[in-house]
């Protein structure tokens, strides 16, 4: 396998930025297309990589970075010809706010896109979105200041601002660690130590130009017209005569999520208080684990089907075939598991199983946004805890290089639909419970034996309040992007 190019793919979508703890994400639209394209020729430079031997790895406290997207209205905007624009993937050119994909993703009720923030149909027209990252407040602060004051003179308008943090052990807001269960890539991954050889993807499946699972090169948009420094773009094929707009380059999906913390566990609590009415925190955090499918440390349930043992737990080499095959530690049903079913789809073998699931794999690179509920983040002390005065929540972000076999395939088919593994009315329960369904209230089913045990009427806890797709592209490709209208 050939090494990625790391030269030329933009940091974010293979390192993850760990050391990077305040994140902020500037939504723009264009106003002047001269304008921002200079303003684009100059920043392009300064586009952070995913080289290794840069200042994230060599400064224990490194400088502020950023990383560049964009919209399908976006490349529009800036000038791009329609004619070479019809190469990207349909899913990215429509948007994510179509009646079509409204349903697909159960963005409905109180995720309607009408009522986003932005992204929505009522929203100002996002084009680009800046992605600064920062390992303090202060250095964020200094950082966005110092980009921002070049947008007036750029033709840019700022849109919208969305703030991220890395909340106390890497968690979520629900108090569960996050950014486990990472597929490795090959090309880039192989030498970082994972044992697990079934956890290495091909890299065609997050970027284009390379071979995915499949053996082949996922579709990617190419120039039909010649505009622009068409030097700076490789071809697709010797003497093909097409230059590729997309290698090295992803699509990258962005929703913002708020969460509804203290009634998920204020509703857990009613469910498994005690005889005399008393609350039950070993219950409790039990069964929001087996809806999880890890304990709130980042342990796996099938490792640990018991108690939480206690820490904190990136473990991720394991499977669920050989241990728990029909359930009875980690649900079926549970999140983790139907994003990420491994080995252990039920009308398979463990290796059709691993295949199937590496065909639809996502690099997700997710933060939090609002305050803490607790420092402490125990369950405990998130049911006790004031309610914050801002809203709480995720700001989802993942990388695909086909949105419509990976991230649109999970969403739909596997967290969102009801009939997932032959259940009947089983959504995901963090992700894909509707306030209303055409058969009945949602419920999450146990698996255990003699008697399985069904929790019934789900309550929906995560609303979408704004979500786009994105072009997100190598650096000579900005540099393109740039010169279009020279």
């Amino acid at each position: 396998m050939d090494k990625v190019d790391v030269n030329e793919i933009q940091g974010i979508i293979l390192r993850g930025y760990g050391k990077f703890d305040i994140s902020c994400f500037v939504l723009l639209h264009v106003t002047n297309a001269p304008a921002a394209r200079t303003w684009l020729g100059r920043i392009a430079p300064t586009v952070n990589t995913a080289n290794r031997q840069g200042d994230y790895d060599t400064n224990p406290k490194p400088h502020p970075v950023l990383n560049i997207a964009f919209t399908y209205a976006g490349l529009l905007a800036l000038g791009l010809q329609q004619a070479n624009t019809r190469s990207f993937v349909n899913e990215f050119r429509e948007g994510m706010v179509t009646a079509h994909r409204q349903r697909l993703l159960g963005d409905v009720d109180q995720s309607d896109p009408t009522l986003w923030r932005w992204g929505g149909p009522k929203n100002d027209v996002l084009h680009i979105m800046l992605c600064l990252y920062a390992t303090d407040q202060p250095a964020m602060d200094a950082f966005r200041q110092k980009v921002a004051a070049e947008f007036e003179g750029a033709g840019l308008k700022v849109i919208g601002r969305l703030d991220g943090l890395t909340l106390e052990g890497r968690r979520e807001h629900f108090g569960f660690r996050d950014g486990i269960g990472q597929p490795k890539m090959d090309g880039y991954d192989e030498n970082t130590g994972d044992p697990s050889p079934e956890n290495h993807v091909a890299p065609g499946e997050f970027l284009l130009g390379y071979p995915n699972e499949y053996g082949v090169y996922p579709d990617t948009p190419t120039i039909a017209q010649p505009q622009g420094d068409l030097n700076l773009l490789k071809s697709v094929a010797a003497g093909s005569g097409l230059k590729d707009l997309g290698r090295n380059g992803t699509y990258f999906v962005f929703r913002q999520m708020s969460q509804d913390v203290k009634g998920f566990w204020s509703d857990l609590s009613n469910r498994t208080r005690n005889n005399d009415g008393s609350d039950n925190s070993a219950a409790r955090i039990q069964l929001a684990s087996k809806m999880v499918g890890r304990w709130p440390s980042g342990a796996p349930i099938t490792r640990y089907p018991t108690a939480d043992p206690g820490g904190l737990s990136d473990e991720d080499n394991f499977g669920f075939r050989e241990h728990d095959p029909i359930g009875e530690q980690c649900p079926i049903g549970s999140h983790v598991r139907r994003t990420n079913p491994r080995d252990g789809l039920q009308d398979s073998t463990s290796a059709q199983s691993t295949k199937i699931t590496n065909h639809h794999r996502l690099l997700r690179r997710g933060r939090a946004y609002g305050p803490m509920f607790a420092r402490s983040m125990h369950p405990d002390d998130l049911l006790t805890a004031p309610q914050p005065a801002e809203e709480v929540g995720l700001l989802f972000m993942c990388f695909n290089a086909n949105i419509a076999n990976q991230f649109d395939f999970v969403q739909a088919n596997w967290a969102g639909s009801e009939k997932f593994e032959k259940f009947y009315n089983d959504p995901d329960p963090l992700m894909g419970v509707q306030r209303s369904s055409p058969i009945g209230p949602a419920q999450f089913t146990i698996q255990a034996s003699p008697v399985r045990k069904i929790v019934p009427n789900l309550k929906r806890y995560v609303e979408v309040r704004g979500g786009a797709f994105m072009f997100m592209p190598s650096i000579s490709a900005i540099r393109f992007l740039a010169s279009i209208g020279d």
